[in-house]
């Protein structure tokens, strides 16, 4: 091309927009070389182009590639705006044509399509029109080398024992009291006499009574009614449950179960009233022998009452309840967990992250340098979590996404349509 073809193009990248009807504006930044050649052809300048021995083809790939002959004003704009003020001119003199012709805005005989305007405003009147600079992400990233991977010792040093030999003689009432124990009976037992005599109430309530009570409750979770004074109903009657409590000794029970004393309240623990029956629950689980490989993810309690705890999780199968984060095996055994009363309540802070600080919290109980894997997914994986992980002598395994990870190295989007499960 000669330098009168760069002048051409020059002159219609970089149009006055006096030259150019309101309802006619261009504002499409990311289809301006189209719009260019659009109005081109629509106009009737092929003729004048062809007759001027100008290559439309070099000229469209003059364009495309023309951010560093044309200016770039992601740095000067102000500079940009007044070369572009001196490049703009009228049209060349052998070229008859005005700009402020309706003829001349018409679509031409070569397409006969109209052309299509996406402007998102006005530009001020004689303002030159420029390319806007590009919004880049300068955020430090990470560089990752490719090497040969060499695979750590991850052999496990743990041990589970053997079942123990009386364990085919014990009943469902047994394993139920190694997480129910006395202790915590005796708990609940001495508490709710408490709470009635604070009431003014002589109750009077035994450890028989309480487990009786609780024993009701599993019950009727199985066996369910609309009203629970349906079990004691003549009607309705349930010996199962009506035989083990009289209907007004099970009334005054459930008006005054309670597990702490009210007067020794912690400010901000939202779980302070039921908090020793979870403690008594999570030390009973960390007895359990851990596994090698476990998992930690988060379940959700179905709950669907008033309470300020209640979450939203929209992709589990129970979608409203209480959020609890667990620490399982394979064997689907827990071995921790921990119920969610916020962020900054819920676990300690190890400059993780939320995510990265609760793996940390159900993890404190195992021990160090015996190869246990942990497995995660992408909301709580990440290469600060991992590499904590690591110091301690435990193993991290994990989904990613990019969002979470944007520094993770990733596949291209075509090869990870065709890539096998776990290739990242």
């Amino acid at each position: 091309m000669d330098d009168r073809d760069d002048g051409v193009i020059q002159e219609w990248l970089l149009l006055p927009s006096s030259d150019i009807s309101e309802e006619e504006e261009l504002g499409n930044e990311e289809n301006e070389e189209d719009l260019v050649f659009d109005i081109i052809f629509n106009r009737g300048l092929e003729e004048q182009l062809e007759a001027d021995g100008i290559n439309l083809e070099e000229i469209r790939v003059a364009v495309s590639e023309g951010d560093n002959e044309f200016g770039d004003v992601e740095e000067q704009e102000a500079e940009d705006i007044q070369s572009a003020s001196e490049i703009v001119t009228a049209l060349p003199e052998e070229e008859d044509v005005s700009m402020a012709d309706p003829d001349y805005m018409r679509p031409g005989p070569s397409t006969g399509r109209p052309i299509h305007r996406r402007g998102r405003g006005r530009r001020q009147e004689n303002a030159p029109r420029v390319r806007r600079a590009v919004q880049r992400d300068r955020s430090p990233v990470s560089i990752w080398n490719k090497e040969k991977f060499i695979s750590p010792n991850v052999q496990w040093e743990g041990t589970i024992p053997n079942p123990p030999t009386e364990a085919a003689s014990k009943t469902p009432l047994d394993f139920f009291s190694m997480f129910i124990n006395e202790e915590i009976i005796h708990l609940i037992t001495e508490q709710t006499n408490l709470y009635a005599q604070q009431k003014g109430k002589d109750l009077s309530v035994t450890n028989i009574e309480i487990q009786q009570y609780i024993g009701i409750l599993l019950h009727s979770g199985v066996v369910n009614v609309p009203q629970y004074r349906m079990y004691w109903a003549a009607e309705t009657r349930y010996p199962a449950i009506a035989e083990v409590l009289p209907r007004n000794r099970f009334d005054d029970i459930l008006n005054h179960f309670h597990l702490v004393d009210n007067t020794t309240r912690i400010p901000g623990d939202s779980l302070f009233k039921v908090r020793p029956l979870i403690n008594t629950i999570a030390e009973a689980c960390r007895t359990i022998p851990p596994e090698q490989n476990q998992s930690i993810d988060e379940h959700m309690i179905p709950f669907k009452g008033t309470s300020h705890m209640k979450q939203y999780v929209k992709k589990k199968p129970k979608k409203w309840g209480y959020k609890v984060f667990m620490r399982c095996g394979a064997s689907g055994l827990m071995h921790d967990f921990s119920i969610y009363i916020g962020s900054e309540k819920t676990c300690g802070d190890y400059g993780l992250g939320f995510s990265g600080d609760i793996v940390v919290e159900l993890c404190l109980d195992l021990p160090n340098d015996k190869g246990f894997k942990i497995f995660t997914d992408n909301w709580f994986t990440s290469i600060k979590l991992f590499n904590y992980l690591k110091e301690k002598g435990v193993w991290g395994t994990g989904s990613s996404s990019s969002r979470s990870n944007q520094s993770l190295p990733t596949v291209g989007r075509e090869r990870s349509k065709t890539a096998r499960k776990g290739v990242t």
